[in-house]
């Protein structure tokens, strides 16, 4: 199992989802649990990684946490996982919190034993709540918005369907119009397209994008319904991408 972060480059998470299945089954022991903690630290990794940045603000110390973090993953870190206690990501959150105010004590005991002058630091062991929560949900958001985006790319490069390309032009050229937009569009693919095609396009782009990050939210829950689903996307500030596909949900539910 790979735990280093730094043995590679850091991708974006290609499956931020999860589900509590495979959470608990991570938390066993055998080959099935070796593979689920795989699974689970791939997902999550980047997303572990850039939160412990965050905190620490030291690139040696995060690494060194995240070390940790893995080393205790792997002893069955997660077995206090339980998902009616809460949402997975604000028990991983809370861990991380946890992880990283004990490397401070550590830290600041060692220190102490050795430079017993030296004066307190400026900034706060860990951050505040307020803060933390602010830079966690930034990161997790960012995640998931990624997530869906390589979704779109994965599906161009199996089925030929341009919507990453699509929704790509129009996201790094806001101000440009349908008909420039299309003469990107066929100067990069090499495919002629006319600027209502492109606008159809862009539309059914759109669409996917919208229904695949809402089912990556939702399979970050545990069987939500559409109320708390709608509750977890406007708490990590996601509601105005989905709101389009949840209202489909909705009425197809109806």
């Amino acid at each position: 199992m790979t735990s280093d972060p730094q043995s590679s480059p850091p991708t974006r998470l290609r499956e931020i989802p999860t589900n509590w299945t495979e959470v608990f089954q991570a938390s066993g022991d055998g080959p099935s649990a070796r593979e689920a903690q795989d699974r689970l630290l791939r997902r999550y990794g980047p997303a572990i990684l850039r939160y412990l940045l965050a905190l620490t603000r030291d690139p040696e110390s995060a690494a060194e946490l995240f070390q940790n973090f893995a080393r205790s993953f792997i002893e069955g870190g997660l077995r206090h996982a339980n998902p009616g206690r809460g949402k997975f990501r604000s028990y991983l959150k809370t861990t991380l919190i946890h992880l990283v105010s004990s490397h401070r004590k550590s830290s600041a005991a060692r220190a102490h034993l050795c430079l017993d002058d030296l004066p307190e630091p400026a900034q706060p062991i860990v951050p505040p709540p307020s803060e933390s929560d602010l830079q966690f949900l930034h990161i997790w958001r960012t995640e998931l918005l990624h997530a869906a985006f390589d979704e779109l790319q994965e599906l161009e490069q199996r089925k030929n369907l341009r919507y990453h390309t699509a929704l790509d032009l129009r996201l790094r050229h806001p101000e440009a119009r349908s008909r420039q937009l299309a003469e990107a569009f066929t100067s990069q693919t090499g495919e002629p397209i006319s600027e209502s095609q492109f606008r159809r396009l862009l539309h059914l782009a759109r669409r996917e994008f919208e229904d695949r990050l809402l089912r990556i939210v939702q399979d970050t829950l545990d069987h939500p319904s559409l109320d708390e689903l709608e509750e977890e996307l406007i708490e990590v500030g996601l509601h105005t991408y989905c709101k389009p596909a949840l209202d489909r949900r909705r009425q197809a539910w109806a």
